[in-house]
């Protein structure tokens, strides 16, 4: 149970509103994205089919990378650190 006190009565607030500024911006933003989505279905689709394929081709490419680079040890310096080395394999 919320205990509310005489100045947050007389104000119109509690002392449970503790709303973030990110959580503020975002709820309209989801609102203004659902209306779009509503109004808009094929473009939304073809937005989503192009994000998804974007997001396969990605994963395939790094794959690639990784199996191409095999065992190879990368190396790169760091000024007044020292050397750093690198080995990426894939699963």
């Amino acid at each position: 149970m919320t205990r509310l006190s005489p100045t947050s009565l007389a104000y119109g607030t509690s002392t449970t509103d503790n709303r973030t500024l990110g959580s503020t911006l975002a709820f309209p933003l989801v609102l203004v994205t659902l209306v779009l989505v509503a109004s808009y279905p094929v473009s939304t689709t073809a937005v989503l089919l192009a994000v998804g394929t974007l997001t396969k081709a990605t994963q395939l490419g790094l794959a690639a990378v990784v199996r191409r680079a095999g065992d190879r040890i990368g190396r790169f310096e760091l000024p007044g650190v020292g050397t750093v080395s690198i080995r990426i394999s894939p699963r």
